[in-house]
């Protein structure tokens, strides 16, 4: 893998209390891109040794790295501690988007996000598909980041290249649509442009995180209802 992500410049924000301040020691007016879910991680040597030279690294969590390969023409999963394959997936042209994981970390299987249709596609850690729903992400969407939380499936959706994200829920075990946040958007104009999105359980609250090039936020939903709660944004 080469590990050439293009860098952003990173620079002081000012920022605005849209309702409440930001929960779960997430401090907004010190955030930088430094501090995104993939980039914090981007540049360390435990994780650069287990990427084969002809894959990248999709996404990685404590305990897994998910990583694709045109070469390949397959995703696969990795142990970060063992370098150990747990999961693979042969299509590369339907390539897995996010890990999920249970709440102890271990590997529940991939979320994956069909263009075609819009359809967003849970797979077991063989590779099976345990459901299906459509249509399930806005068009512009390649990414995501997963949080399982006791029957929930919680997903959020994003473009690394665009800006805005996109926040759901499902039943777990069936795919069921749960609800639909209303997620406050930058709708920053751009050409260059970077983006990740990160999403945790804190308490009965849902805490979505975005890391933008055009700035930084944190919002906070029902975690039963998808009801914003809380959302702290840049000031324009």
């Amino acid at each position: 893998m080469r590990w050439s992500l293009p860098l952003l410049l990173l620079s002081s924000v000012a920022w605005a209390d849209v309702s409440v301040t930001s929960s779960g020691g997430f401090d907004v007016t010190k955030c930088t891109m430094a501090d995104g879910p993939l980039r914090r991680e981007e540049v360390s040597l435990d994780v650069k040794k287990l990427v084969p030279q002809q894959a990248w690294l999709r996404q990685l969590s404590r305990r897994h790295l998910l990583l694709a390969s045109r070469e390949w023409d397959k995703s696969m999963v990795l142990d970060r501690a063992s370098g150990k394959e747990v999961m693979q997936h042969p299509r590369y042209e339907k390539s897995p988007t996010a890990l999920v994981e249970n709440a102890d970390g271990s590997l529940l299987g991939l979320l994956e996000l069909a263009q075609g249709d819009h359809r967003l596609q849970l797979l077991d850690v063989t590779g099976k598909a345990r459901w299906a729903t459509r249509p399930a992400f806005d068009q512009l969407s390649d990414s995501a980041s997963t949080l399982v939380a006791g029957d929930l499936l919680i997903v959020a959706t994003y473009h690394r290249i665009a800006t805005g994200s996109q926040l759901r829920a499902y039943d777990l075990k069936t795919g069921t649509p749960i609800w639909k946040a209303d997620v406050l958007q930058l709708n920053v104009a751009h050409s260059k442009y970077w983006n990740d999105v990160s999403v945790e359980q804190l308490g009965q609250s849902v805490v979505l995180r975005g890391f933008e090039a055009g700035g930084c936020y944190v919002q906070t939903f029902d975690i039963a209802t998808g009801k914003r709660f809380s959302a702290i944004l840049p000031k324009r």
